[in-house]
């Protein structure tokens, strides 16, 4: 069964759908789950340049981080750390002359 929840991260609203159980099999194998993250928004973000990111995650580590949510919170917050974003963020934020 597919989840889908909105995200507001930095102002900017995110779609996220979370389906907790993506394989059968895969559960059957490994004895828990493999979930299926996909993260949607009209602008880049840290985690992805067109604004789509799709995870598969296996649900112990989904748990660990404090659900989905969290997850994809913590993971943006990580990425809004790397010198390329805040590269991008400061180049937007300034007004070009040309």
């Amino acid at each position: 069964m597919t989840e889908e929840k909105t995200l507001l991260w930095k102002g900017i609203p995110l779609r996220i759908t979370f389906n907790g159980n993506y394989s059968e099999s895969f559960e059957h194998i490994y004895g828990h789950a493999l979930t299926h993250i996909q993260v949607y928004c009209t602008q880049p973000l840290p985690i992805t340049k067109t604004g789509y990111r799709s995870l598969f995650i296996e649900a112990p580590i989904v748990r660990e981080e404090g659900g989905y949510l969290q997850l994809i919170q913590n993971l943006l917050d990580q990425g809004a750390k790397q010198r390329d974003w805040r590269k991008k963020q400061s180049k937007s934020n300034q007004l070009s002359l040309f």
